[in-house]
């Protein structure tokens, strides 16, 4: 089984938390992948939102998005992670 998840670690509101809406359980890992994809470019599509995509800071299981990134002072106000976990079942 695979988790997806998205954790926010933003300056204002929820801070630090996973809420049960941004999860989603998948049997296949591939579907997995597949749902983090789909929610990477959700939010890079998302013209209204001011998340940056962090390809540096981003890995095959953690796709990282700054919010209100500051390029030239390399400053943020928060992020959130788009997040992947094996769950092992147990017997």
């Amino acid at each position: 089984m695979f988790l997806v998840y998205e954790k926010n670690y933003l300056s204002y509101g929820e801070v630090d938390c996973v809420a049960e809406e941004d999860m989603s359980l998948h049997i296949y890992e591939k579907n997995a992948r597949e749902d983090m994809q789909t929610r990477k470019k959700m939010y890079i599509a998302d013209k209204d939102n001011d998340f940056t995509f962090m390809e540096d800071e981003s890995s095959e299981d953690c796709i990282v998005f700054a919010d209100e990134y500051n390029e030239e002072r390399d400053t943020r106000s928060g992020e959130f992670h788009i997040c992947l976990a094996k769950l092992r079942a147990e017997l």
